[in-house]
């Protein structure tokens, strides 16, 4: 008989709480004979059942059994019964939270497993989750919305009025963090951590914490997504994530019930501003899309930028040698004999000189790879065979030009320029398409702002 026992405070709680703990405590009595140890068992009143009994969702004999215990294990608390009490007295945040806060259990592991032989019963696809997912999410318990404060419910100049806070100490956000890349050392090495970043003061420090202790694991990749694209993405590629860090409370925690929805707009506003000058209108696009993840150009860097073209261009001369023959129009090919290049002009700015372009796999192209425009050769168009000279001399490569200035007037060109050229500042075909939308073509001024939205329920 071994003379090694543990001692374990048993909180079965509400609900199915009793239900659940009774099967544990089975496989806990199993354990024990294999691997030869003795359980002591201290059943205490936790949450709903002990408001019941002794008026406190967590009387003081539980959390003296819990404090003299080497492992606490919990059921559920809460139900309809208690939803009537004040917030701070009903179950959960009478007694789960504390328990988190006294013992500082700032870590909670969430593993999330579909075995091949369960597939069937899965309500995603089964051509998404083929062969099943481990996906291990790493969740902080501790600090947050959940235990911020000021916290309050009541009237604020006569209308009612609830608070929470939400606050995050670097020191919180290192320790979770460690937490999670440990475990992904122990798995597949893959960490994607969910935040909030482009709205929440929160979301920014939690990203800057994140990507320094990711330094010290240089064997680990990390990957950032906010909370809205992950819970598309947990639903679309769950087999893709490894271990998920994710704070507590406020955002990524549990990202359904955050969202309250199983679908996502998606709006993008198509403006002619001096701030956004990327979006061409000349040329009468008819399909909108949604793409996963694009990466900025010649990188492997994913796209954070709001605006972004897609789209080459170049810049002729304002006056003199090479200045533009005539008006290019959007449509038309236009080629460089010395070069052999090809491309399809999407916009021409006459005020500007700047012409827009993109260049097709199907042509111009030499052993499949697409003939750049470059140098201060003469370009030709196909509609009115206009000409015209790219200005060479506008913009380095240390110092890229992105304005021109015309009389008294300065304009934002959208694009940086080197040698009279710009690259597209998206590389093309990266990404995943999500989605496509065929439109019915209109015609555009120059001053039209255009609101596209999107739905995709999941």
């Amino acid at each position: 008989m071994s003379e090694k026992t543990f001692n374990i405070s048993i909180l079965s709680g509400d609900g199915i709480g009793p239900e659940v703990m009774d099967q544990a405590i089975k496989v806990l009595e199993s354990v024990c004979g294999r691997y030869d140890f003795n359980l002591s068992l201290d059943h205490q009143l936790v949450g709903g059942i002990a408001i019941d009994e002794k008026s406190t969702p967590l009387p003081d004999e539980t959390l003296k059994s819990c404090e003299h215990s080497d492992a606490i294990l919990f059921g559920s608390v809460g139900g309809p019964k208690w939803e009537s009490l004040p917030p701070d007295q009903q179950p959960e945040r009478g007694a789960l939270l504390p328990l988190r806060k006294h013992f500082g259990l700032f870590a909670n592991l969430l593993p999330s497993l579909c075995f091949p032989s369960l597939v069937g019963a899965s309500p995603i696809r089964g051509d998404i989750i083929e062969g099943g997912f481990d996906v291990l999410c790493v969740r902080e318990l501790t600090g947050g919305i959940y235990f911020g404060e000021p916290k309050s419910l009541g009237d604020i100049n006569g209308e009612k009025t609830a608070i929470d806070t939400m606050i995050y100490k670097e020191s919180e956000i290192e320790r979770i963090a460690h937490v999670a890349f440990n475990a992904a050392m122990g798995r597949s090495k893959r960490i994607t951590s969910i935040d909030k970043a482009n709205v929440l003061r929160n979301g920014i420090l939690w990203r800057e914490i994140v990507e320094k202790v990711s330094l010290q694991y240089p064997d680990v990749k990390l990957d950032h997504l906010y909370v809205d694209n992950a819970a598309m993405q947990l639903i679309r590629r769950p087999k893709e994530f490894d271990v998920i860090l994710a704070p507590n409370g406020g955002h990524g925690f549990d990202s359904v019930r955050e969202l309250g929805a199983y679908r996502l707009m998606f709006a993008s506003k198509l403006e002619t501003t001096s701030a956004f000058v990327d979006f061409p209108n000349d040329l009468t696009y008819r399909r909108v899309g949604l793409v996963l993840n694009p990466t900025d150009y010649n990188t492997t860097t994913v796209c954070s930028q709001n605006t972004r073209s897609a789209v080459k261009a170049l810049i002729f001369p304002q006056s003199g040698a090479g200045t533009p023959s005539g008006n290019f129009v959007a449509g038309e090919t236009i080629t460089q004999t010395s070069t052999n290049a090809k491309g399809l002009v999407v916009s021409y700015d006459s005020t500007t000189k700047v012409l827009k372009y993109y260049q097709d796999v199907t042509d111009g192209t030499v052993n499949g790879n697409v003939i750049a425009f470059s140098g201060a050769n003469q370009i030709t168009g196909s509609t009115n065979s206009y000409t015209a000279t790219p200005d060479a001399a506008f913009g380095t490569s240390s110092v890229p030009l992105t304005q021109i200035t015309i009389g008294v007037s300065v304009y934002e060109l959208g694009l940086s320029f080197v040698t009279g050229y710009a690259n597209e500042e998206i590389e093309l075909n990266s990404g995943e398409i999500l989605y496509l939308d065929n439109r019915i073509p209109i015609t555009r001024s120059a001053d039209q702002n255009e609101e596209l939205k999107v739905v995709i329920e999941f």
